[in-house]
């Protein structure tokens, strides 16, 4: 049986894989843990501002990318 911990730290498949950074825009970023009371939330990790940020399953990917 799975354990609690390994079952947290696992990307939903709903989930993107490498949503643009909430801060800097970025793509380079890489899935941390599930969050929030229904885990509708993710926590992932900017690899290029070193930013973690906060990704809704409910969210749409546009609607976070950054214009330039």
């Amino acid at each position: 049986m799975a354990k609690l911990k390994d079952l947290l730290n696992t990307k939903p498949p709903e989930m993107p894989d490498h949503p643009p950074c909430a801060f800097c825009g970025s793509e380079e970023t890489e899935f941390m843990a599930l969050f929030g009371q229904f885990l509708l939330v993710s926590q992932y990790y900017c690899h290029q501002c070193g930013s973690v940020f906060e990704w809704c399953k409910l969210q749409d990917e546009g609607e976070m990318k950054r214009e330039a």
